[in-house]
């Protein structure tokens, strides 16, 4: 239980209790989303920046 959500309005407090589970799944979803669009985001900048370069 390592989940911190914003509830913004009081009255929107026991919508996200009672989905609580469904929306840290989809939050845990979409984080591993973003990781993977920034590791092939990164890798291409690593790629592009050492092209031409040799290896010792």
């Amino acid at each position: 239980m390592n989940n911190i959500l914003v509830v913004e309005e009081t009255y929107d407090l026991e919508e996200i209790l009672q989905n609580y589970n469904k929306l840290v799944t989809q939050i845990k979803q979409e984080s591993f989303y973003h990781n993977e669009i920034f590791n092939t985001e990164f890798e291409t900048m690593i790629n592009k920046l050492f092209e031409g370069k040799k290896r010792r």
